[in-house]
């Protein structure tokens, strides 16, 4: 996704992403909110999901993303991270940190179990068999589902993107993308896993929109980037 996404990037935003990341691409960037998250940064575990119940209508911030010591979901994260961005009174490290952040949290908010749970922990306590291999069904949305697919498919979801009016599905707020990600779970996520085996024919559905989200998420996280580093003053 970053890769797509990089490719859309504005000059100005570009030159900003390569001050802040040095020699390192936003591709290898991309793990980095994981490692922190492991590494020691409690407050930042709810920023990378939120847990809407299969059975609300979509997302509602009293309910879905309440203050915990462990943070607060996923929308909230990157509406801070949005701000950081934009900001440049504030210091390069932390904007660097902002720009990992988005990366990361922009893709998370594009899979559907980051965004939903059907009381087993956005499908984390639910086990399914995708491809011969029993594996829980969030993790088969992480890339189990994708297995060595998964090149093809970020070049497929390029081509993709070359055959859809982008400015379409561009824009839209942090909790709009949650609630489509919410209903992907809800209506073929969650289906699919009712019998605890994911079949070929599944497969490929989800496949297809495994890369419609790919590519969403990477024109959204280029549109970030472009209205926040692209509008600062170029790097000295």
């Amino acid at each position: 996704m970053a890769l797509v996404a990089d490719a859309r990037l504005t000059p100005p935003a570009r030159r900003q992403v390569r001050r802040l990341l040095g020699t390192a691409s936003m591709a290898d960037a991309s793990t980095w909110a994981d490692e922190v998250r492991e590494g020691g940064r409690a407050e930042t575990v709810r920023w990378h999901f939120v847990n809407i119940p299969l059975e609300a209508r979509g997302y509602a911030a009293a309910r879905d993303c309440r203050p915990t010591r462990a943070g607060d979901c996923i929308v909230a994260a990157l509406e801070r991270v949005e701000r950081d961005l934009r900001d440049g009174r504030i210091g390069s490290p932390r904007r660097a940190d902002a720009l990992r952040f988005a990366v990361h949290l922009v893709a998370d908010l594009h899979q559907p179990l980051h965004a939903a749970d059907g009381g087993d922990r956005g499908g984390t306590r639910r086990q399914v068999t995708v491809r011969n291999r029993s594996v829980t069904l969030h993790a088969a949305w992480d890339g189990a589902l994708i297995g060595a697919d998964g090149p093809s498919l970020a070049a497929a979801a390029g081509q993709w993107l070359e055959r859809q009016d982008v400015a379409a599905f561009a824009g839209g707020s942090y909790a709009d993308w949650a609630n489509e990600s919410f209903r992907l779970a809800r209506d073929v996520a969650y289906p699919q896993a009712a019998d605890g085996r994911i079949t070929q024919a599944e497969r490929v559905e989800a496949l297809r929109i495994v890369q419609e989200r790919i590519g969403r998420a990477a024109v959204r996280l280029a549109a970030i980037l472009n209205r926040t580093l692209g509008t600062l003053p170029a790097p000295r």
